[in-house]
């Protein structure tokens, strides 16, 4: 090779070098519009009502009494006690309960299981019993595939598909850790199969149950709506769980920001993916 062609080769190259970069900066510029946009709804979501009504004053706090601190630390240690233990914490907290009625508050038998939450602990064991018998029989499996389906091969939309799914079982009345269970392993496969990274899709279904766990048919939206009651706090259950699917929803734009500004949106070697429906055919034939 002469001078002059290796001095033409190197300024090709050059000029390939310098136009490379324009559709890259553009794409970061607007997935940085993209974050600082969530990024101002999150705190207008967050800080709306001492923005759009400073005249409310807030009340003078009360300090804590023994009688409010013990019960607190007792369900620390509980905590701690059943993560390094096998042990069940639904028992310990029945135990607990007990001793705190007896020897704190001098609550007798009868009062004690008075405050009992008879319904709540129903709903949870009928709501948890019926998805995982569904998830027993294939329901859940048949679901999953279908709503899979929809997407067409457009991979990066399956993130979405799963925030979804889990939003509306945990909306129904499925407990959040249930519903990351019941969905995670065939999200996990699928993040594999398609090249999205396993954190981001985790990230998705975690967001997703929460979106949808402050519903009025959720175990937690109910509770939080009658504790404000009482409380004399009334809260909407519609609005609650408005604001609770916002605010997952604007965490879940804000991750995908971020997986796709560190680039790792794909977990390996970009435009080397596999369809959803190529990689179930190849891996059944």
């Amino acid at each position: 090779m002469t001078k002059t062609e290796h001095r033409t080769a190197v300024a090709a190259d050059q000029t390939r070098d310098n136009d490379a970069p324009r559709p890259t900066r553009r794409r970061r510029i607007l997935l940085a519009a993209a974050a600082g946009f969530a990024f101002l709804a999150l705190i207008a979501l967050v800080l709306g009502g001492d923005i759009f009504n400073p005249s409310a004053t807030p009340q003078p706090e009360h300090s804590m009494t023994a009688v409010q601190i013990i019960p607190l630390v007792i369900l620390v240690i509980m905590f701690i006690v059943a993560t390094k233990w096998p042990l069940n914490i639904g028992v310990m907290g029945l135990v607990a309960s007990f001793g705190v009625g007896y020897f704190m508050l001098g609550m007798t038998d009868k009062q004690i299981l008075e405050e009992f939450p008879a319904s709540i602990v129903v709903t949870i064991i009928g709501v948890t019993y019926f998805f995982s018998m569904a998830q027993r029989n294939g329901t859940i499996d048949i679901i999953v595939q279908t709503c899979v389906r929809l997407v067409r091969g457009k991979t990066l939309l399956l993130p979405w598909v799963f925030f979804l799914m889990a939003a509306a079982l945990t909306s129904l009345g499925t407990f959040s850790p249930a519903a990351v269970a019941l969905l995670a392993p065939a999200a996990i496969g699928f993040a594999y199969e398609s090249r999205i990274h396993p954190v981001l899709m985790g990230a998705f279904i975690i967001n997703g149950a929460h979106a949808g766990g402050f519903s009025p048919l959720s175990v937690a939206g109910v509770l939080v709506h009658d504790i404000a009651l009482k409380n004399g706090f009334p809260v909407s259950q519609g609005a609650l769980f408005i604001a609770s699917f916002a605010l997952n929803l604007i965490l879940s734009v804000l991750t995908i920001v971020l997986f796709a500004l560190l680039g790792k949106l794909r977990d390996g070697d970009g435009g080397q993916h596999a369809d959803v429906d190529t990689a179930r055919t190849s891996r059944s034939s």
